[in-house]
């Protein structure tokens, strides 16, 4: 049984039956009558969305499941794969190529748990709308004001739908480090920091991150001044898991790299 889970036709197939599963899934969230419910499973955090929302949709409920499997599966084989097969190989050979081939597989492993402790613990507040002025009170007595905005582009585009405003959002027309929602944080009522929000660029202040995910403005408006809806989340793995990420990203580019020296020699 060891032999089978460290072995690499184990971790071909599974890795196979993982990157299939995660095409299932977004041919399922491109359906107009899931995607709402893909979108509530990245709102959340996974245990909060687990215990009080995934039976809405059993459908989604199953791919989880199925995706937690395939994915626990893919971590026994990498670690099996590395204490029964890589260690001994680099204890015997005590080579760069090994000990760096060691160090990916025991990377991988370490940034899914990071990666799945990342969506458990901590908060999550998502689907967050606010006007210029409107304050959002959440854990620990903190609160984010919307202080002003700055925006550049076609404003009739943001009175239109959400998938309707995204195909409008391309590069050539949306200007995301020049539309700007400029915000403050308190905590207890005390102003802590402040800072601005753009697409792809949260207010980070510590562990926790204020991001903005769309600006908009609603058909009806008064006013041409456009909203924000964001996200407040805070945890302390987060930048554990990204630092971890590019340490993972750059063993393996050096591991190419000397692979492919050492074909070239």
């Amino acid at each position: 049984m060891i032999k089978f889970f460290s072995s690499m036709r184990f971790a071909f197939w599974v890795l196979l039956v993982f990157i299939a599963w995660f095409f299932l899934g977004a041919l399922i969230a491109s359906s107009d009558a899931y995607y709402g419910a893909f979108k509530d499973m990245s709102n959340y955090l996974l245990l909060d969305w687990f215990l009080n929302i995934s039976s809405d949709n059993l459908l989604i409920l199953f791919w989880f499941i199925g995706l937690c499997i395939i994915g626990g599966l893919l971590a026994i084989s990498f670690m099996f794969c590395s204490y029964f097969n890589l260690l001994k190989v680099a204890k015997k050979q005590r080579s760069r190529n090994s000990i760096l081939l060691l160090f990916i597989h025991v990377m991988f492993v370490i940034i899914m748990g990071l990666h799945l402790a990342s969506m458990v613990f901590g908060y999550k507040h998502s689907n967050v709308k606010m006007s210029v002025n409107d304050e959002f009170v959440f854990e620990d007595g903190f609160s984010v004001v919307f202080d002003s905005v700055k925006y550049i582009d076609d404003l009739s585009v943001l009175k239109l739908e959400y998938k309707e405003m995204r195909a409008f959002q391309t590069q050539e027309l949306f200007h995301y480090k020049e539309n700007i929602a400029f915000v403050t944080l308190y905590q207890h009522g005390e102003k802590i920091s402040s800072g601005e929000l753009t697409i792809l660029s949260p207010f980070a202040y510590g562990s926790l991150r204020v991001t903005i995910d769309h600006f908009f403005i609603p058909p009806d408006a008064v006013s041409d001044v456009p909203k924000i809806e964001v996200v407040v989340m805070k945890n302390a793995l987060v930048e554990l898991f990204f630092i971890s990420y590019l340490l993972f990203i750059f063993c393996v580019l050096w591991f190419l790299i000397i692979s492919w020296k050492r074909s070239r020699a």
